[in-house]
């Protein structure tokens, strides 16, 4: 981070000279607001060097890791807001004093947070599960209790509640009433990690996001048929009655129907699934996850896991029983049933993409020939598995560019199967394979290549 940069910035938004107009507001000013009764507009131009200014302050490590972007915005306005109280021959100075105050304040902003987040539709047979810093178990009442001993602590310190036990206790009665007894009975994720608040809090997200896309990687494709998703809570569509009406415009007859929405059931982690997880593959990733700095070549894979994991959410809420989209007909278009699947097949063709290829190359053939390297070394298996991905990429292609064709259950649920498989035989390999950086990979990926060329001239 360059303070140099910062203030020249700064000075460049808290000098200009301009004149408040009310005509095209909306037009005119892209960003505003007020600071203890002072208010600020920023015309896009200066909303463009309040980005700049905001990516500058991202660019040092310790922000980066602790603050949230949404931190650095708020500390950004209040330094202009007070500079533009200020005088104009008194602001260069102000910007300068603001900058260092700020810079001062990094450290002492950030602090220890620990995090609970309920999860919605995962069963644990077990007592507990850590996947690096996240702890998976059931909220039971004596982390309740404990929870709530912990707030009251506090509040009996704080002197503002001081011969106040009537307030205390309200307080304490809508916690436990509203945030802490939903939780009761429920799998929950803890997670310690440091920040300012809402930086830490979406540190830990990153990281529940992380543990459970693991979790998937490691999931049968089965559990899918039986629609056993599961995630944070507000992030996976719950288990719901539809009820829908039917009726003869005549009104002769009635046809009331009732359907279920959302999971049918409860994903189960047991033991067993906990040692199938490990032996394929997972304390391999959770050692990459926790690398500070981490290579090209484990950036990729970790991005390739969290693509395979949103396509895992994505619920089918409807049954496609027909195939009358494959069309592409536009006139179709009302047919929103298959778009869930179709946005599941998408996004697993991108988590291949991610893994497989290095910038602009072409995607169908180099992700279908790549694919059944790590797959297989027969000769004959790799020629079935290329042309069954060439003709995955096609639906993707087709949904892209056409829009409208309609993908069935059993297609996704095979492209997921082999790029599941995919990632998990890249994980267990690459080692013994000596992949350790982009180079290696794709010169290891290369190799198998001319080798099955070689393959075709022989033969």
């Amino acid at each position: 981070m360059d303070n140099q940069i910062i203030i020249n910035k700064l000075k460049h938004i808290c000098f200009k000279k301009k004149k408040f107009s009310a005509q095209n507001f909306q037009e005119i000013y892209s960003r505003i607001w007020t600071k203890k009764g002072f208010t600020v507009f920023l015309e896009k131009d200066e909303s463009a060097i309040f980005n700049e200014i905001v990516k500058e302050v991202f660019s040092d490590p310790i922000i980066h890791q602790n603050y949230s972007m949404n931190d650095v915005e708020k500390s950004v306005q209040e330094i202009i807001s007070k500079v533009l109280k200020e005088p104009r021959k008194n602001r260069e100075e102000k910007i300068k004093n603001e900058v260092d105050l700020f810079l001062q304040s990094l450290i002492s902003n950030i602090n220890d947070w620990a995090f609970i987040f309920p999860i919605e539709n995962l069963k644990l047979s077990i007592r507990q599960l850590k996947i690096n810093d996240v702890i998976l178990y059931r909220f039971n009442r004596y982390r309740a209790k404990k929870y709530l001993e912990m707030v009251r602590s506090n509040l009996d310190q704080n002197k503002y509640y001081e011969n106040k036990d009537n307030v205390k206790s309200q307080l304490i009665n809508q916690i436990r009433k509203y945030a802490v007894f939903p939780l009761l009975n429920r799998t929950c994720a803890e997670i310690r990690v440091k920040g300012t608040q809402d930086g830490a809090r979406q540190k830990a997200l990153r990281k529940l996001d992380f543990a459970l896309s693991s979790i998937k990687l490691f999931t049968h494709v089965s559990n899918l048929s039986l629609k056993s998703y599961f995630g944070l809570s507000g992030e996976i569509i719950p288990s719901n009655i539809r009820s829908i009406l039917g009726y003869k415009s005549d009104k002769t007859e009635f046809h009331p129907r009732t359907e279920r929405t959302g999971f049918l059931f409860p994903y189960e982690l047991d033991k067993e699934k906990t040692k199938i997880m490990k032996k394929y593959g997972l304390n391999i990733i959770l050692g990459i996850e926790r690398e500070t700095d981490k290579t090209d070549l484990e950036t990729r894979l970790l991005n390739s896991i969290l693509w395979y994991s949103k396509a895992y959410d994505i619920p089918v809420v409807r049954e496609a029983k027909d195939a009358r989209l494959k069309s592409g007909n536009s006139k179709q278009s009302e047919e929103s049933e298959f778009f869930s699947l179709g946005d599941k097949f998408l996004k697993l063709i991108v988590a291949l993409e991610c893994l497989l290829i290095f910038g602009r190359e072409n995607k169908r053939d180099n992700i279908s020939k790549r694919s059944s390297y790590i797959l297989t070394y027969s000769y004959n298996e790799r020629a079935k598995i290329q042309k069954y991905l060439k003709e995955a990429y096609d639906i993707r292609s087709k949904i892209v560019h056409e829009g409208g064709y309609a993908v069935s259950q059993s297609e996704t649920l095979k492209l997921m199967y082999y790029i599941q498989q995919v990632i998990i035989t890249f994980i267990r390999f690459k080692n013994k394979w000596k992949i350790k950086t982009n180079e290696d990979f794709y010169q290891w990926l290369e190799k198998n290549r001319l080798q099955d060329r070689l393959k075709t001239k022989i033969k």
